[in-house]
């Protein structure tokens, strides 16, 4: 890596970066036991551009591992609590009038809490649909406009969202449009029995400020841009691609488990979104190039939330997982049917 105080970018080599992630979990592990998937997984959204929805109930450290990811990496933080009466521009922020005198008073903008580089937007689906569609726009764009003025997000900028698969009553269900702007969905299980042992047997209760600072914005700009130099070769872009074609009912290759189960499949931005993932997963592996297990282990993550079910799937408590599983299996059956076949024609030959 190059650093310099005159304002040079700064250049990772895999092998630092590799290094740097790894700092940054342990960083994160001072504070949080266990829950290996949940730091990865923010990890992969953060480095990858792209933002995240934490499913889990609560109690099992969501806020306080984003919180602690914000103070590892030293930038802003803001915890915003989605509640029925929250307004759009309570999220980004309104325009006042400051100023005593006609000559003096001018429009100001008040900045709203998404302007921060890490934001934990708490229980999304308990805000209305108007509040859930202002965060996700400034998510997509990157800016937000108030006034006729539009303004710049921080960079980086990651949104973490969560929600409680748990209880329904008074949520408004996110539509498959605002869920297809989340990259992935990370599953938040309740800890192993010796990491909550752990949590038990602390002498006072976790903080994030306990974490030691390990990056800054730059660096992570930095890592972010290296993200784009893993070698995704054209066999992993065709099996990444064909693995969520699959997740359509109407694509004939699909398998018979997704044409009986499924309503309606991911979009063309999990493909790009699975892509980018898989290019940050190598590096947290010390690794330059993507492979197959990148692809297998991060489908589930990206197509998960973004499938829409049949009504018989649901009543059966067929699971968007196991889709994804069912997929898997079926990308691997027509590679070892390929394998053969080519063998029989060498045989032939």
């Amino acid at each position: 890596m190059e650093n310099s105080e005159n304002n040079t970018p700064l250049e990772y080599s895999f092998e630092t970066a590799f290094d740097e992630m790894r700092k940054v979990k342990a960083a994160i592990h001072r504070t949080i036991f266990g829950q290996e998937e949940l730091i990865e997984g923010m990890l992969l959204a953060l480095f990858g551009r792209v933002h995240a929805l934490l499913e889990g109930v609560p109690g099992v450290a969501k806020t306080l591992a984003v919180r602690t990811l914000a103070n590892v990496i030293d930038v802003p933080f803001r915890r915003i609590q989605l509640t029925p009466d929250l307004l759009p521009f309570d999220l980004t922020g309104t325009v006042t009038l400051e100023g005593r005198g006609e000559a003096h008073r001018r429009w100001k903008f008040q900045p709203g809490p998404i302007f921060a580089n890490l934001v934990l937007a708490d229980e999304i689906n308990r805000t209305p649909p108007k509040t859930q569609v202002a965060l996700l726009e400034a998510m997509g764009s990157g800016t937000v406009t108030s006034a006729g003025e539009v303004h710049e997000l921080p960079d980086p900028f990651c949104v973490f969202a969560t929600q409680n698969p748990v209880e329904y009553l008074g949520t408004f269900e996110l539509s498959a449009l605002q869920r297809d702007r989340f990259a992935l969905i990370i599953p938040v299980p309740y800890p192993d029995a010796d990491a909550e042992l752990l949590v038990v047997n602390r002498d006072a209760p976790p903080r994030a400020e306990d974490a030691p600072r390990t990056l800054d914005k730059e660096r992570v700009k930095a890592l972010q841009e290296l993200r784009k130099s893993v070698i995704m070769t054209e066999s992993m872009l065709l099996k990444a691609s064909f693995a969520v074609s699959c997740t359509r009912p109407e694509n004939e290759e699909s398998p018979e488990f997704v044409k009986q189960n499924v309503l309606y499949g991911a979009s063309p931005r999990a493909t790009e979104h699975l892509a980018i993932l898989c290019q940050v997963r190598a590096i947290m592996r010390g690794r330059s190039y993507v492979v197959d297990e990148d692809v297998d282990y991060l489908l589930p993550l990206v197509v998960s939330h973004r499938l829409t079910m049949h009504p018989r799937a649901i009543a059966s408590k067929v699971k968007p997982e196991h889709v994804a599983s069912e997929i898997l299996e079926h990308i691997e059956r027509r590679r070892l049917k390929s394998s053969g076949e080519a063998i029989v024609k060498r045989v032939l030959v």
